[in-house]
């Protein structure tokens, strides 16, 4: 074969290099397999070596530990292989190929920390036993794309991947089939796996959120399996204790939508006993490390696992003691099955039943005459609690059976052994049907509800076991694995050589161990478990029967052998190696039986939970099985069989790829490497035998119309011939056969036609891209050519209409401005008509307020004066309340006296009736008595009514004493009846001292009214104080009021005379003297000296008042501003006429210096130098007297002050005019 070794260049070349000096070799060795040596010397057919040492051998003892020469045989020798730091990623590739660099490749990349090797398409996983950061979620994500694995290292990843992508692309279902010994790794490389395809499934989910459910849920499953599944073992700290097949579910987008595993053969007789360093299941140790509240719960007060025989290991071990993990491994499990969606009460349950069975080993028996007995009721009635069963029917199970004979029923006692059996039994049966509803419940939430498209199957079986003592267990579990070496046999070797034979493609035969014959000893017509079974149906069937029934059958058989010295023992020769199986319990525990009158004991129980699992239709076991097909079945090795051939059925049915895994070490170190341990496991495995074969095979195949139709692109023509044709012009001869029907292509030739594929057709869509790109383009050439057009048509539109838009504006601008224009004068008129309306407002509002506020003080002092007089009233009632309480309280002192004084006359008629009790007339004043009883009670209701009434009781009371003084004296008062009227008294007077307590509370209360009503009386007093006190100032401001007019009046007549004046004046020739100058200016003094006279006084006048007449004041103060001015006025005279428009002089004044647009007003000596306007000289009546006023404007605006009036009293808000000046 192509580099194998010593046979890779033939004879003359190996003996060439083997005479080299310091050529490296591989010698092999028995106690380590293969060591690496350096030749020194040839001497013909030998050869002289210097071995080194190897610091990482496990078994240190059995290797050089410094150098030393041997002496081999030149044709035991291998060449070594010149590897890199990190090995041979694929092993097909190593130049000499044979075992020792197999081996010697694996552990160059174990202490490199890479645990994965590709041998072909298989991937062998070196346990690292530690946690590697390779496992994280961007390294899954790299090997989901298919197209650059070859770039990646080898990982378990790309098997998965691998695995996901050939779905996806033929529509088969997939399986990977991980195997190795126990604690090769198995069970972490299934769950890495499981991560990986459940991310895949994943990531292109259309609901996220339900993906995300079910892929935790499916995660949140391997840890729960494992805690009731997984042990530790001598090998491995978890063990997996069943096979688990899991199915991953998907659906037509390739969505993970669920999952489904099953389970074979748990090992039940870990329940009650394992060996030296090792553990019971898990679960058990996870409830002892629980919170003590929870174990409160389940009956488990104690927390030592020695306190439990099912849980301890032989003499002198400490494997069984709890782990620091345990707590927190609980916490995980309780919350796996809550998210599996397992309720509460059910999870008690569980914990319930695993208690119960930690209990059953604490159950011991005493033998009394041969009859077993319970040695301790306690640890019964715990388990009967926990289970649901009645306490002593469930210790008759135990210590008795029914045995039928006929119609008769017996009892028959049990031995102590048979008793600790059938306890065992009902443990181990308890443990197991627990399981099984777990594995139900997981499924029946993983399970996907709807149409499942495709699967991809994993399995995790337990791998090839060598004990010291192997049982019935190890007979199974390496009958497992056989049929998986044939599954890798018939795919690898033998399928490989049947097929290129069909199909006539020349190739070199490898020898291969095939396993069929040991399978054919096992599951044969008349193989071992037929035998064992056999044997089972017997009466009296015995493992030593079984034993020698071996021997008469198998005796000439190659794979089969039989110790001298042990007769219960026999030997089988597996494809990893022989194992010698004890046959003591083969029977027992094939039929797994277990007590009829325990199965009906538990289908009595009061648990639901229990009643599940033993319905009432499972047919109880019998202790021995029957000649019937049916019966046959129930066997645990013939179910164990169809499980199993069912698991290759789905297997067949399924693309299959392989992983194996592999311990390094026993020691479970991540430095120590085993050579001889990892040679056997690889010679087991067939790694060595698989390089071969992938590198002299053809691995990848296509039938030729499958080839010619996925690369016809690459093909000139359709016929047969035409796969030759092309295949020559795209690949080198060597790298492919063309069979008859098929075409077989070395490793990686397929992958480069695929890649040619892949380039044609990306040139063709790079092709039809370019075309489609130049269609589009001139598609948006033509199109913006049109849009530029229409474009250009738009713009002119839009230029010729903003130019008619903005002459428009203008035209509408022109017009707007003459129509404000004419607008802004009629709204200068409204404006000024506006202001005398808001005037006029102004002071119909103030008389109407001024009026309302005298009317609300009015009102205020009515109202305060009413509430004195209530207020008054009120208090004299509450004195004349106050009063009658008084004498109430004193009647209610005399009614106590009196009480007291009768309380007291009781007391000496009890004395007297003592001493009279044999006088006569005893009736008589027994009559007397009670007529005296009912005339109290009416008194006592007549001193509740008023204390009129009181007192007139107090009178009859007294004439009653007398009475009764009297009587007493004459003929003896009653005892009895006196003593009866002194306890009405005494009710009578409890209750007056309660209505004295009400009165006490309304005079209090009355006593607060009367406080705040004199508080408000002294109030209003002070607010009619400042009343008054206001009133008087009124009445003082009228006074000066008054004389205020007084003086006005007088300034009045002094003003009509001067005005007479000025009309002689102006009625004189315009032309004035320059006496009627100085005389006017003399008047005008005169004006001003009365207006200065005219100004009111300011003390003794309120301010509101005071206030009132600053208008007709302040129209004096500008007067002086105006008279120099007015007396050079040369004015025309007035024409008389009826006309009084025509009696109206206008003089206007303006500012100094010439203005544009207004005409100067010129008078006799030129133009006015003072700016103003005269308006309204016109006379009131047809003879001389004229009236007339002059009015100063601003620059811009007109101010037109009213004719002055008659002064008021009255306070305006308005500003007063300053440039007034009135004549």
């Amino acid at each position: 074969y192509p580099g194998e070794g010593r046979y890779t260049r033939g004879k003359d070349s190996n003996e060439r290099i083997m005479a080299d000096q310091h050529t490296r070799v591989y010698i092999a060795d028995s106690k380590v397999s293969w060591i690496a040596a350096e030749i020194l010397r040839s001497n013909g057919n030998t050869i002289d070596v210097q071995t080194f040492p190897d610091p990482s051998e496990e078994n240190l003892d059995d290797h050089p530990q410094t150098p030393t020469q041997r002496t081999v045989a030149k044709d035991s020798v291998c060449l070594q292989n010149a590897l890199p730091d990190e090995g041979c990623e694929d092993m097909v590739n190593l130049n000499y190929l044979h075992e020792a660099a197999i081996l010697y490749n694996l552990k160059v990349r174990f202490h490199g920390g890479l645990p994965y090797t590709y041998t072909g398409p298989i991937c062998i996983a070196v346990n690292p036993y530690t946690w590697l950061d390779i496992y994280n979620p961007t390294v899954q994500d790299q090997y989901l794309d298919t197209s650059k694995l070859t770039e990646l290292p080898p990982h378990v990843y790309a098997v998965s991947a691998r695995a996901f992508h050939h779905m996806k692309t033929t529509g088969h279902n997939q399986s990977i089939l991980v195997s190795g010994e126990s604690g090769a790794g198995k069970t972490e490389t299934t769950k890495i796996l499981m991560s990986h395809l459940a991310t895949a499934g994943d990531r292109d989910a259309h609901n996220k959120e339900l993906t995300l459910n079910i892929v935790e849920r499916v995660l949140q499953s391997n840890p729960l399996m494992e805690s009731f599944g997984n042990a530790t073992t001598s090998r491995n700290d978890n063990s997996s204790r069943f096979g688990k097949f899991s199915e991953l579910q998907f659906n037509a987008d390739y969505e993970l939508v669920g999952a489904r595993c099953n389970t074979y053969l748990l090992e039940k007789s870990r329940v009650s006993t394992h060996g030296k360093g090792e553990r019971n299941y898990h679960i058990f140790y996870q409830l002892l490390a629980a919170p003590q509240e929870f174990r409160d719960r389940v009956e488990l007060p104690d927390a030592d696992p020695t306190a439990f025989p099912f849980l301890r290991g032989v003499a002198g071990d400490d494997g069984n003691a709890l782990k620091e993990s345990d707590a927190d491994f609980f916490e995980r499990t309780l919350k796996g099955l809550t998210t599996l969606g397992i309720s509460e009460s059910d999870q008690m349950s569980v914990f319930g039943v695993v208690a119960a069975i930690l209990h059953l080993g604490r159950v011991d028996f005493k033998g009394v005459d041969q009859a077993a007995m319970v040695a301790e009721a306690k640890t019964v009635a715990a388990i009967s609690k926990l289970l649901g069963l009645d306490a002593q029917d469930f210790e008759q199970s135990l210590c008795t059976r029914q045995m039928s004979a006929g119609l008769d029923t017996y009892t028959v006692p049990h031995t102590m052994d048979q008793a600790t059996n059938a306890r065992t039994a009902l443990g181990v049966a308890l443990y197991s049907k627990l399981f099984d509803w777990l594995v139900t419940h997981v499924n029946a939430s993983t399970t996907s509800k709807m149409h499942v498209a495709q699967r991809i199957c994993i399995l995790d079986i337990f791998g090839f076991e060598i004990f010291d003592a192997n049982s019935f267990e190890q007979l199974c579990i390496n009958y497992a694995n056989e049929k998986l070496q044939q599954k890798f046999t018939q795919d690898v070797f033998k399928s490989i050589q049947v097929e290129y034979e069909e199909e006539g493609i020349p190739w070199t035969k490898i020898e291969f161990a095939d396993n069929m014959n040991v399978l054919e000893l096992i599951e044969g017509r008349f193989g071992l478990l037929a035998l064992l079974n056999e044997e089972c149906m017997r009466p009296k069937g015995s493992d030593v029967a079984f034993t020698n029934k071996l021997s008469a059958h198998y005796n000439d058989n190659d794979r089969f052998e039989l110790p001298r010295l042990k007769r219960n023992c026999f030997t089988i020769l597996h494809y990893a190696g022989q194992v010698v199986y004890e046959t003591s319990g083969f029977l027992v525990k094939n039929t797994d039986m277990l007590q009829r009158d325990t199965v009906l004991l538990l289908n009595r129980s009061t648990s639901p939970f229990v009643l599940s699992l033993f319905p009432q239709a499972e047919k109880p076991v019998t202790n021995r099985l029957k000649r019937s097909n049916s019966i046959l079945g129930d066997s645990v090795g013939t179910q164990f069989k169809s499980q199993l051939n069912a698991l290759m059925e789905d297997i067949r049915r399924t693309h299959v790829q392989y992983v194996r895994c592999i311990k390094p070490n026993a020691t479970k170190s991540d430095t120590l490497f085993s050579k001889s341990s990892v040679t056997s496991q690889l010679q087991c495995a067939g790694v060595v035998e698989a390089v071969k074969i992938s590198r002299s095979a053809f691995p990848n195949r296509l039938t030729q119309d499958h080839c010619l139709d996925r690369f016809q692109m690459l093909a000139p023509s359709h016929s047969v011939d035409a796969c030759d044709v092309f295949l020559g012009q795209m690949l080198p001869p060597t790298d492919y056969q063309l069979g008859k029907t098929r075409v077989f292509f070395r490793a990686g030739a397929l992958e480069r036609l695929e890649e040619l594929r892949t380039t044609k057709r990306n040139t063709c869509a790079i092709l039809l891209q370019r075309m489609l790109r130049g269609w589009l383009a001139q598609s948006q050439f033509q199109s913006l050519r049109a849009a530029t057009v229409r474009l250009q048509a738009y713009s002119r539109g839009f230029v010729v209409r903003q130019r008619y838009l903005a002459m428009r504006q203008a035209s509408i601008t022109l017009q707007c401005a003459v129509r404000c224009y004419v607008a802004t004068q009629i709204v200068h008129g409204k404006r000024q008509t506006k202001r005398a309306t808001q005037i006029q407002s102004v002071v119909k509002m103030y008389r109407a307020r001024t009026a309302y506020a005298r009317i609300r003080q009015a009102v205020l002092k009515m109202q305060c004066l009413g509430r004195g007089f209530i207020a008054k009233k009120g208090y004299a009632r509450l004195l004349v309340q106050a009063k009658e309480e008084a004498k109430l309280e004193n009647q209610i002192q005399r009614l106590k006296d009196r009480l007291r004084e009768e309380k007291a006359r009781n007391e000496q008629l009890q004395r007297r009736s003592s001493m009279m009790l044999d006088a006569p007339g005893l009736d008589q004043e027994l009559e007397g008595a009670s007529g005296m009883i009912d005339q109290l009670r009416s008194e006592m209701a007549l001193l509740k009514e008023s204390n009129a009434a009181l007192k007139a009781h107090n009178a009859t009371l007294k004439k009653e004493k007398d009475h009764m003084e009297r009587g007493a004296y004459v003929n003896g008062a009653s005892f009895t009846a006196a003593n009866h009227r002194a306890i009405k008294l005494q009710e009578e007077v409890e209750f007056l001292k309660l209505a004295h307590v009400r009165i006490k509370d309304t005079h209090k209360t009355l006593r607060l009214q009367s406080a705040q009503g004199v508080d408000t009386i002294r109030h209003l007093q002070h607010e009619l104080h400042q009343v008054v006190c206001e009133r008087n100032a009124l009445q003082l401001g009228l006074v000066n009021l008054q004389n205020h007019v007084q003086t006005l009046d007088a300034d009045n007549h002094e003003l009509t005379t001067v005005n007479a004046r000025l009309r002689v004046i102006l009625r004189q020739d315009p032309v004035l003297n320059r006496k009627s100058r100085d005389e006017v200016a003399g008047l005008m003094k005169t004006v001003r000296h009365a207006q200065e006279a005219r100004k009111p006084p300011s003390s003794s006048v309120p301010h509101s008042l005071a206030s009132s007449s600053s208008l007709s004041s302040a129209a004096a103060l500008s007067m002086p501003q105006l008279l120099p001015e007015v007396a050079s006025i040369l004015l025309p005279k007035v024409p008389r006429t009826k006309n009084p428009a025509q009696r109206v002089i206008h003089v206007v004044a303006a500012p100094e210096g010439p203005v544009s647009g207004i005409r100067q007003p010129k008078g006799a000596d030129g133009a006015l130098a003072f700016p103003g306007k005269v308006m309204g000289m016109e006379p009131n009546t047809d003879d001389d007297d004229v009236k007339f006023r002059i009015t100063l404007l601003d620059e811009e605006k007109e101010v037109q002050p009213p004719l002055p009036t008659q002064p008021s009293a009255m306070k305006l808000p308005l500003p007063p005019p300053t440039n007034v000046a009135p004549f």
